[in-house]
């Protein structure tokens, strides 16, 4: 669980996205077959969405926003 909870991190690119992805996994204390097992996917697919090779529908959605002058947000859940 992160640290401060209600932060918001804004993500532009699935590079962006992974990376913050791997920063939570980390702080949450997981290893990514941890997660992998948790979220119900394969420990590969973790490590390609953490190194931002996300799938091209992914990268799509990501253009898409980016076109509208959009990022996303993740939000860390208040506990």
């Amino acid at each position: 669980m992160p640290e401060n909870p209600g932060t918001t991190a804004r993500v532009a690119t699935p590079t962006q996205l992974g990376a913050l992805l791997q920063e939570r996994r980390k702080a949450a204390g997981l290893s990514q077959q941890d997660l992998a097992e948790w979220a119900g996917v394969s420990r590969q697919y973790v490590s390609l969405l953490e190194t931002g090779d996300v799938s091209l529908q992914v990268k799509r959605l990501f253009d898409l926003f980016g076109v509208l002058g959009c990022d996303l947000a993740v939000v860390d859940r208040a506990r």
